[in-house]
């Protein structure tokens, strides 16, 4: 079974918290928050497009 992308950065998130390494976190928990950013981006560009008709 694979995993998503994100679901390998928030394992590799999780494993940097705990090793304490801050830099990959802050890496990691960087790159999870551009792609969440991202995602509401689209959401809100394609809910434009719907009432635009």
């Amino acid at each position: 079974m694979s995993s998503t992308l994100v679901e390998q950065l928030r394992a590799a998130l999780n494993a940097a918290r705990k090793d304490r390494d801050n830099a990959r976190t802050l890496l990691y928990s960087t790159l999870l928050s551009d792609i969440k950013n991202r995602e509401i981006e689209l959401a809100l560009q394609i809910a434009r497009e719907e009432l635009a008709g």
